[in-house]
């Protein structure tokens, strides 16, 4: 029996508005900081640059059950990229790194709805029995952009100043926000307010609209893989400077040819073998990892936890958001983008302070060592939830 086409044109068109959007929005990450420094902002002044736009983006997550009430979501979709695109040129106008701070709350908030968005609309439109390799390819979009846009952000810098650069980030999103037009994805449809009989069904208790207890263990599996991928996020580069490492650029270079290449295979592993399958094959490789930067003291092991560590990025970033935007069914999809994104940026936030405090005390080996044995608690809860699952009634999972 053949497989349902899975590249349509409004998927290509969606893939295409997604990868524009990163492709612009990421050009800033690596700059700002050094746009924030050039007006003579402190070291702390500039960190709270990157906490308002995380702590921005978060929180409208936490409101898409109420906008998706009120607004479609295209048309949250296309603010979302305007919010980015209008506060890009902003910077060209500002003289002081707390002007920079509000303009990147504003980003903050457009890019909460474009990420929940976007991947909502994307998971709506592939066939049910190839999402996981549908959300896998569609990953692998922003994975691209985001591989590849701070080196064009930092090139246009170096050769022509930040005023090029905004500009050039401002015309990518110009562009997303142009090919976005073309988006027809019905939204999903809304909960019932009555049963078959006329009568009112009872209210949803309010907490529903931030939470869904039918993804509590999704939850904490990815929590707690946050908690490490921040570890890894803020203190690799440390760690390789305090052990006097020169191969740091090319950890990064073959962990993002890594994930690619496993986004590739683990997003139709998913289809074929389940979400357990693929999330313990992820968090055994991040087992591995964390172990081997624990011992890490030369650039072959440096190297090696790359590698290894790439193909756990790869194989569970498209699966958990695969498996909680299924669990969570059509109606409230959208939602579980937002939860999804959320679980993990909140995470990696928390595990960048409470790593950062461990290290601090213990040092970087210990601190990868202890996040070893986290990703090895993180391998019992799976199939805990396994079994879980294995008695729970047929359902959403």
């Amino acid at each position: 029996m053949a497989k349902p086409k899975l590249m349509t044109r409004m998927y290509l068109i969606l893939f295409a508005t997604n990868f524009l959007f990163f492709l612009g929005f990421y050009m800033l990450v690596p700059t700002l900081p050094l746009y924030g420094e050039m007006l003579g902002g402190t070291k702390a002044e500039i960190g709270l640059i990157a906490t308002a736009f995380s702590i921005a983006s978060v929180a409208v997550r936490f409101t898409v059950s109420f906008l998706m009430d009120h607004f479609g979501r295209k048309s949250l979709l296309r603010f979302g990229i305007l919010l980015a695109f209008v506060f890009t040129f902003g910077y060209l106008l500002v003289h002081s790194v707390y002007s920079v701070m509000l303009l990147r709350i504003f980003q903050g908030f457009g890019f909460g709805m474009v990420t929940t968005f976007c991947g909502a609309m994307a998971a709506d439109i592939v066939p049910d029995e190839r999402r996981g390799e549908g959300i896998g390819y569609f990953s692998m979009g922003t994975t691209g952009a985001i591989a590849f846009s701070p080196t064009i952000g930092l090139a246009f810098v170096n050769h022509s100043g930040f005023p090029a650069m905004f500009i050039a980030s401002g015309v990518a999103l110009a562009a997303a926000l142009v090919v976005m037009q073309f988006i027809r994805v019905p939204d999903p449809p809304k909960a019932k307010k009555t049963d078959e009989a006329g009568n009112p069904l009872p209210r949803p208790a309010w907490w529903n609209r931030f939470f869904d207890p039918v993804i509590t263990w999704q939850f904490c599996l990815l929590f707690i893989y946050g908690l490490c991928r921040g570890a890894e996020q803020n203190f690799i580069p440390l760690l390789a400077n305090s052990e006097g490492l020169s191969a740091l650029s090319y950890f990064y270079v073959i962990q993002t040819i890594v994930v690619f290449a496993f986004k590739f295979i683990t997003s139709r592993t998913y289809d074929k073998q389940g979400p357990i399958f693929s999330a313990v094959l992820g968090g055994a490789c991040i087992v591995v990892s964390m172990f081997l930067l624990s011992i890490t003291h030369d650039n072959l092991t440096l190297t090696l936890a790359g590698i290894v560590g790439g193909v756990g990025l790869g194989t569970l970033v498209p699966t958990y958001q695969v498996w909680i935007m299924t669990a969570m069914g059509a109606e409230k999809r959208t939602l579980g983008s937002a939860l999804y994104y959320n679980t993990y940026d909140i995470g990696i936030a928390i595990g960048s302070v409470v790593t950062g405090a461990i290290a601090g005390h213990l040092g970087y080996h210990h601190m990868f060592r202890i996040c070893m044995f986290a990703m090895i608690f993180y391998l019992i809860l799976c199939f805990v939830t396994k079994k879980v699952k294995r008695i729970k009634k047929p359902g959403r999972a």
